[in-house]
């Protein structure tokens, strides 16, 4: 799911106004409550621990380095088009 998520950041199906960091967090997590109550509140715990994991994999120094690699990566892929 993590990959397919990157992969529509880089192919521009998802803008980067999508993305969230620990700033709005509390916004996506209250409206999962309002929406599903405390089942859709442990999904969303569920699969920001899944994610959370594996970015802990993965090499990557600083999340601002992610997000021009992504901007290149997007770049590149439209004037390929």
């Amino acid at each position: 799911m993590m990959l397919k998520g990157v992969k529509m950041l880089i192919t521009g199906k998802v803008p980067f106004k999508e993305m969230t960091g620990p700033v709005g967090l509390p916004k996506l997590i209250g409206a999962a409550y309002n929406s599903g109550g405390m089942l859709s509140l442990l999904n969303i715990f569920i699969i920001l621990s899944i994610n959370i994991g594996l970015m802990n994999l993965l090499p990557i120094p600083a999340f601002r380095w992610w997000t021009n690699f992504i901007r290149f990566a997007r770049i590149c892929g439209n004037k390929s088009e």
